[in-house]
């Protein structure tokens, strides 16, 4: 069981994390009570946007209200909340929205505590922190890693600008193949982002880029990881030290 004071931690991280990301789109940060919050964060990404619980156990007024006003501003959105088991009151209150794909999104932690994190060799590869110069490639490494339109994926050209925000590529002679997002917060790192294209997979780049964004993330202070995984990427990152803190509800629209 994660330590309750380290989880309050990365939960604040997280949503400070995403309040950054939100209004850097000129969007909507706002909070709902203690620890409800309604993200507008402009994204044509169902995840980025829509009513998110902080709190261990979701308000069902508070959620229905959001949910009502989330609506109107016609991006896609979601309903996040970190019961396993949300109420069955949540679960028709989402279907009503449309909302009825309910998938389990693990949190992971890892302390970042050893001085020199072991690198993996990248060869004949080089992995560098990005700058706005290399926008477009990282987009493109983007839209294949995830495999989404560019217009889905336009919106991550912003992250250069973020206040904290570090963006690692793998490349080769001609093109970037594997990426890696991090912005620290208040002592810790937090990972989003961590793509390889379909041509590369299978090398080792998402262990090596992970690697080296913790070993950067402590010696800029940070004290702890945080980041969601998909089911299938649990093994890497639980290799590189992560464990599941939560696993957190979301509600979004079929694809």
């Amino acid at each position: 069981m994660t330590n309750p004071v380290v989880l309050d931690g990365a939960l604040a991280a997280w949503y400070v994390a995403i309040a950054e990301f939100a209004r850097g789109q000129g969007g909507i940060f706002r909070t709902i009570g203690n620890d409800h919050f309604q993200v507008v964060s402009r994204a044509l990404i169902a995840d980025l946007n829509g009513v998110f619980v902080k709190g261990p156990r979701s308000n069902y007024d508070l959620v229905a209200a959001a949910a009502q006003s989330q609506v109107d501003f016609g991006f896609p959105w979601s309903i996040q909340v970190r019961e396993n088991s949300p109420s069955p009151q949540l679960i028709d209150l989402a279907a009503a929205h449309g909302l009825s794909r309910r998938t389990k999104r693990p949190l992971m932690i890892a302390p970042v505590d050893q001085p020199a994190w072991p690198l993996e060799q990248v060869r004949d590869l080089r992995l560098r922190v990005a700058n706005s110069d290399d926008r477009d490639a990282y987009l493109a490494a983007l839209c294949s890693g995830f495999s989404a339109p560019p217009e889905v994926m336009a919106i991550f050209g912003s992250v250069f600008n973020l206040r904290g925000a570090t963006v690692y590529v793998v490349e080769n002679s001609s093109r970037v193949v594997a990426t890696g997002l991090v912005m620290l917060v208040c002592g810790w790192a937090t990972i989003y982002n961590v793509a390889t294209i379909p041509d590369f997979r299978r090398r080792g780049l998402a262990t090596s880029l992970l690697r080296r964004i913790l070993r950067d993330a402590y010696e800029a202070g940070a004290h702890h990881a945080v980041l969601q995984s998909s089911e299938a990427g649990l093994r890497l990152y639980e290799a590189n030290g992560f464990k599941v803190a939560e696993r957190w509800s979301i509600f979004a629209k079929d694809k």
